[in-house]
């Protein structure tokens, strides 16, 4: 290009800047830092520096004195003077610098007043450098806040940490405004992956442990004798682990291209799966989220008809909005609301039984209590002996959140969980397992203080089951090493039987960063890393001969398999179960 070209093409980039700065247009300033500093406080040590060196002169400086396993157990709240209208393009500015010795993270956030406390906006950062973080997070207000009814809010509480904020601005920009064209600031996860951490080797032997076994082929020939020299190929075809997603009935039945896409995946990827929402007390009763009795009932055939191992849920998700409007309405009866719950448990129950034995019976019991609250803890007692009596086959759990995700050791989260469990199985609740949702978000726990939390509920002697497993952020590197060690220590782990996500495809996710696959169906990290570990670092394709005795010794992971036997012309096939039950297998050729 010569010189003429040059300056023209420098006119046409400088002129695209211009205009596309020129259409976002000053905002207004809803909370500055200098009203921030006039801040309520809820939590450690928080104190106001003011110096003469740096960008910012005044800060506040926030001591965490541990890690309280969420992040609004430390927090610094400034409610907004002014009414916010819903679609209104907000923006949160801050910075952020880490002033301890270890690396600490900070969650921003827009939240709704007492009582509901729902959010527009929580990202959380990690924290690790000494000099100052610029952040620029947009939103639109999803509701109307009037004033001093929404608080821009940060919160400390996943770290011991030492940090400082300052710069803090919430922003409102005019009507119209397209928030893809404002500033926005990439986050990475605050998870620190390190390919040959310590805590691997062990969880390596744990594997090897618990799902592999050392086994003896046997090939003999019509009179039982022997076969030395007879080849045998070894094909893994599903594993005994459960590795499995939810799905939504709606693609099941969809026959579009991303139906069969859709249902493609789930068949090519997992061996186990359950409904997103159709089995969920208001879906079944009334048809929420485009879903009926018929058409739920007819995805459950195609995944069971499919080899699927499946689970359902919910049976009962205790507070108001979660269950039929027909119960809504015994609010003050306790006798009607017992009878009512019984009532959908026997119909359910007995209508799915043909199909699949497993339920979570109850379903976030620590914040989702109003039945219980009316009637008394023992209803839910009432639950699972309803659901026992209807299916006698039947294999009952409880579901909780924040118990791996966002949480930790000794926290009041946990502590409530064990204590709701313990109940139940001491007043004979037919209970058999421990349901861990695992939704995370920009902060992690570290793989051993998530052992030591798996460690202390298997002491309850009931089954573990990771049963809402997703990771939002747009990080997707981050997204994948994450997925990587989590997976390879719930695998890792005897008391874990299943590991299922909630969901896989950006097209049908409720939160849409999570998935494996966008919606134009890229395949993204997280999918690839799954694919390897379960498809390959975790599966047995082998080759063998027979040795004098006719028999092949190995290790293989336990699950059903393919067996081809090959000697002097002739070929068997065979599918066998290789589990800890079935450690000999003999083929007659």
């Amino acid at each position: 290009m010569n010189w003429f070209g040059k300056f023209l093409m420098g006119l046409i980039v400088f002129a695209g800047i211009s205009n596309s700065q020129a259409e976002v247009a000053k905002p207004e300033t809803l909370v500055s830092s200098d009203d921030y500093l006039m801040r309520e406080s809820y939590g450690s040590n928080m104190s106001f520096h003011e110096d003469g060196n740096g960008k910012y002169k005044k800060y506040i400086r926030v001591v965490t004195d541990q890690n309280y396993g969420v992040f609004y157990m430390v927090q610094l709240i400034k409610p907004v003077a002014a009414d916010i209208s819903k679609g209104d393009v907000l923006m949160i500015k801050f910075a952020v610098r880490n002033a301890g010795a270890m690396p600490g993270s900070i969650t921003a956030y827009f939240q709704q007043n007492y009582p509901n406390y729902s959010k527009d906006i929580c990202n959380t950062t990690f924290v690790d450098g000494e000099h100052w973080k610029e952040y620029s997070f947009p939103f639109v207000a999803s509701q109307d806040y009037s004033m001093n009814k929404g608080s821009l809010c940060f919160g400390f509480g996943f770290s011991t940490q030492q940090v400082d904020i300052a710069g803090v601005q919430l922003l409102r920009y005019p009507k119209g405004t397209d928030i893809k064209k404002l500033e926005s600031t990439p986050l990475k996860m605050s998870y620190i992956y390190k390919k040959d951490a310590p805590w691997k080797k062990s969880a390596q032997e744990r594997i090897e442990q618990y799902r592999m076994g050392d086994f003896e082929i046997s090939v003999v020939d019509k009179k039982g004798k022997p076969v030395k020299g007879a080849g045998i190929v070894l094909n893994m075809k599903k594993h005994e682990f459960l590795f499995g997603s939810i799905f939504s009935t709606k693609w099941i039945v969809d026959e579009s291209k991303d139906g069969i896409i859709y249902k493609e995946k789930i068949l090519e990827l997992f061996n186990a799966t359950g409904t997103e929402n159709s089995l969920k007390w208001p879906c079944w009763a009334g048809g929420n989220w485009n879903t009926d009795q018929a058409g739920t009932l007819k995805s459950i055939k195609w995944a069971v008809d499919n080899g699927l191992f499946f689970r359902g849920h919910v049976l009962v998700w205790p507070s108001w909005k979660h269950v039929s409007k027909a119960l809504q309405q015994y609010k003050d009866n306790p006798e009607k609301i017992r009878e009512e719950c019984e009532k959908h448990i026997v119909d359910i129950v007995s209508a799915t039984k043909q199909y699949f034995n497993e339920w979570d019976v109850l379903n976030e019991p620590r914040a989702n209590n109003d039945l219980m609250q009316v009637c008394g803890d023992d209803i839910m007692v009432d639950w699972y002996k309803t659901a026992k009596k209807t299916n006698p086959d039947a294999v009952l759990y409880i579901n909780e959140y924040s118990i791996l995700a966002t949480s930790g050791v000794n926290t009041k989260e946990h502590q409530k969980y064990k204590e709701t469990i313990k109940y139940l199985i001491d007043n004979g609740a037919p209970v058999d397992g421990i349901g861990m949702q695992c939704h995370f978000g920009n902060n992690y726990l570290d793989m051993p203080t998530i052992k030591a939390i798996l460690d202390d509920f298997a002491k309850l002697g009931l089954d573990i089951k990771i049963t809402e497993f997703d990771v939002n952020t747009k990080d997707e590197k981050g997204q994948a090493e994450f997925t990587e060690d989590f997976m390879t220590m719930i695998f890792s782990h005897p008391a874990v039987k299943e590991f299922q996500m909630w969901g896989f495809w950006e097209g049908s996710h409720w939160r849409g960063d999570c998935a494996f696959y966008t919606k134009d169906w890229r395949e993204k990290l997280n999918a690839r890393t799954y694919k390897k570990l379960v498809f390959d670092k975790w599966w047995t394709n082998r080759t063998l001969t027979t040795t004098k005795d006719g028999k092949a010794d190995l290790k293989a992971f336990y699950g059903k398999y393919k067996i081809f036997v090959s000697y002097d012309g002739r070929e068997v096939v065979k599918d066998v179960i290789i589990s800890k039950d079935n450690k000999k297998i003999v083929i007659e050729i």
